[in-house]
């Protein structure tokens, strides 16, 4: 199971056979690619195009993770047809309960271990708030845990930030409070 978003990935056709390298990156509010192929054939069997393939990765993600830090790009920034928060693996979830309406945030992270690990926060039992910056907090931990330097997110208030500029409203979200200079 790969640990970073850019490990190779294996390409198996009747043509092709070999690793490739994938950088995502946001561009013009479309996740985009860079990717390399290694092949097979061309550098002497499928553990050395792997090596090679490694080898590529880590030789460029700094470079990348900068390109990315200085352009202000989410890599891999793909929004799932439900999520209705702005954030990818951010949610709302809005039901009527037996004492009324209720909503709830749930936010997502990929364990290191392959399995999905959920949070889930009542906006009526926490506060709306202080509910949504747990569950960001909780997606930006996980995911710095889990790519460390190749984390897609500089903080958990800029994932707070795009959530209250989508449906900060909706959702009764107060702004972050501005750091004092």
């Amino acid at each position: 199971m790969p640990k970073l978003k850019n490990e190779p990935i294996r390409i198996e056709t009747d043509d092709t056979k070999g690793w490739q390298v994938r950088f995502y990156y946001q561009e013009d509010g479309k996740t985009k690619y860079h990717s390399k192929l290694f092949s097979d054939g061309v550098h002497g069997g499928k553990r050395a195009a792997y090596k090679e393939a490694v080898k590529y990765r880590d030789e460029h993600l700094d470079t990348f993770t900068a390109d990315y830090r200085n352009r202000e790009i989410e890599p891999y920034r793909k929004l799932d047809q439900r999520n209705n928060s702005g954030v990818p693996g951010i949610m709302f979830y809005e039901f009527d309960g037996t004492r009324g309406a209720l909503v709830h945030v749930r936010a997502h992270v990929p364990g290191e271990d392959g399995k999905l690990r959920t949070k889930t926060l009542s906006l009526n039992r926490h506060g709306p708030s202080s509910a949504v910056k747990k569950a960001c907090r909780f997606r930006y931990d996980g995911l710095k845990k889990l790519h460390g330097r190749n984390n897609p997110y500089p903080s958990w208030q800029r994932l707070y930030e795009e959530i209250y500029e989508a449906v900060g409203e909706q959702y009764e979200l107060k702004p972050l409070k501005k750091a004092k200079s």
